[in-house]
């Protein structure tokens, strides 16, 4: 993670600290008490500012517990400095609590100060200006992130609902610096003045009245075709072949896709033009980028983003120990991995009024770095053209059986296809309404019949096998996400689902969860949880 920049040699002058002090709410982490420069800025600084406003400076419980633990003599920490450091912020602690210039957070049950630190700036910073005092680079970038989430979006005047967040550090000349650089909470948010939306409001394109562009002969490798400025473009060795064309390839950057026969209409020309006019440029979108001609001057197909890596359904659906076989380096890092950078893409799409319609496992490319290729976007819904396609086991209980060339998919029923395919490849292939019974996959969605426990929601014979200790060593939010999703029916956004799995890949580095893929055993919970939650 790179360290985020920070306003070069800035002083936080008094007039700007009297500002933050008047106008925001201030937490503070440990790594900031723990400086050298901490007690004059606290003592001589801070805290006349706070009691000239009779403002309080807020604590998290778990920092004042991690700083009273590294302060013992007989701790793991091995050298005096360390322990004097600790020390240190205790002494501050008392200087404040001294002073009435501090209020303490949360309790010695929560599990870490960041993840309480995130949790609390994005539940309150729609309601208050925030700020954070840290060292910590990553927790500062995180923070400052927050600024930008586009979950929670603008007011009826256009303004931004965020009422500002801000994060401060000692540089190393001692001087305190604002975070200016922070990356959205996710990592992933697109530049959305580069989104070009399409309507939302068209109404429903009939596909029943296409026709079917009549082609003498069908153009295949070593064949020439043409772009729309008549340039010779030579189709080379055959990379696809769905049901509706050959993908063949064309050069480092570019395939082609050719429409077999009686599968091309004048109404897919109409659409492949709408995209065409309107370029979606992300990385992870093999979004159409021109139409191919023969030499006849007839429509045959289109030019795309070329794709790498394995289909999904190959590389991840069969199970944890054909992952273990293929990607031996690969731990559940890498599968929430996969699943942000999948979120990522299909929120872009989303920003600009496009749904995927046939989201699943077969259209999504997926690369040994974790990097994806969203293909197949000519079926894509925009508009008024309905995506024609759709499986099973990713349509929605409210449109199964329904035929989706006749009506318009809406965000929510392309959200549970979202919470579907995050759900097989974390518990890798294992549709969510798996069951030890079986059934038809049909009538378990329509039941919302998932086998999961949540809380103190006792499972109702989920499948035999790895899928228990997966499911129980899965944090408790995005637990939640599925249980709300599968059980109780409601529908999650790709930002919430982005926020979710952020902060499960942060606490899988941090060692905070297993990061098998295929866990032995259920995972272990504390007494309280237990008492708590079972």
């Amino acid at each position: 993670m790179d360290i985020p920049k920070i306003i070069s040699n800035t002083l936080l002058r008094k007039t700007t600290l009297t500002k933050i002090v008047n106008e925001f709410t201030i937490f503070i982490d440990s790594s900031f008490m723990m400086t050298d420069e901490a007690d004059d800025f606290f003592i001589k600084e801070l805290t006349p500012l706070l009691i000239k406003k009779s403002k309080k400076i807020i604590l998290a419980q778990k920092v004042f517990d991690e700083l009273f633990k590294q302060a013992k003599p007989n701790n793991k920490i091995k050298t005096k400095s360390q322990i004097s450091k600790a020390q240190k912020g205790l002494d501050i602690i008392s200087h404040l609590v001294e002073k009435d210039c501090l209020r303490l957070l949360g309790s010695d049950t929560d599990t870490y100060a960041d993840n309480l630190f995130v949790a609390k700036f994005t539940e309150k910073r729609l309601n208050m200006k925030l700020c954070l005092l840290t060292q910590d680079n990553a927790l500062g970038e995180e923070i400052i992130g927050l600024n930008t989430s586009l979950s929670s979006g603008i007011d009826k005047n256009g303004k931004d609902r965020i009422k500002g967040i801000k994060a401060f550090k000692f540089n190393g000349a001692g001087k305190i610096e604002e975070f200016t650089s922070g990356k959205v909470s996710n990592n992933l948010i697109p530049n959305t003045t580069r989104i070009k939306k399409f309507s939302n409001s068209a109404k429903l394109v009939d596909l029943s009245k296409s026709e079917i562009f009549s082609v003498v002969t069908i153009p295949t490798n070593g064949d020439n075709v043409f772009d729309k400025s008549g340039n010779s473009i030579i189709l080379g060795q055959e990379i696809g072949n769905g049901a509706e064309g050959i993908v063949y390839s064309v050069d480092d950057v570019s395939v082609c896709k050719i429409y077999k026969e009686d599968k091309f209409t004048n109404l897919s020309h109409e659409k492949l033009k709408l995209m065409i006019g309107k370029q979606i440029t992300n990385q992870s979108i093999c979004w159409p980028t021109d139409i191919i001609y023969d030499e006849s001057n007839n429509p045959i197909g289109y030019l795309m983003k070329k794709a790498e890596g394995v289909e999904l359904h190959k590389r991840l659906f069969f199970g944890p120990k054909l992952i273990e076989a293929r990607l031996p380096s690969w731990t559940k890092v890498e599968l929430v991995k996969v699943c942000l950078n999948i979120l990522d893409a299909v929120r872009v799409l989303h920003l600009s009024n496009v749904l995927i319609g046939d989201l699943n496992g077969r259209n999504i490319m997926v690369c040994e770095d974790c990097s994806i290729y969203i293909v197949d976007t000519d079926s894509f819904q925009l508009e008024g053209y309905p995506c024609p396609m759709g499986q099973i086991a990713f349509t929605p209980p409210e449109i199964q059986k329904k035929k989706f060339n006749t009506f318009l998919r809406t965000t929510e029923h392309e959200n549970f296809a979202i919470a579907t395919l995050v759900f097989m490849i974390l518990m890798p292939g294992k549709p969510p309404y798996a069951k030890v019974d079986g059934g038809m996959i049909t009538d378990n969605i329509r039941k919302a019949a998932f086998s999961y426990p949540y809380n103190k929601n006792l499972p109702k014979d989920p499948p035999k096998g790895p899928w228990r200790f997966m499911w129980s060593h899965l944090p408790s939010k995005t637990k939640k996400l599925f249980y709300e999703t599968f059980e109780e029916g409601l529908r999650f956004d790709c930002t919430e689902w982005l926020e979710a799995l952020k902060s499960y890949e942060y606490e899988l580095k941090k060692g905070y969860h297993s990061s098998d893929i295929k866990p032995n055993d259920y995972k272990r919970l504390s007494e309280h949880a237990v008492s708590t939650y079972f």
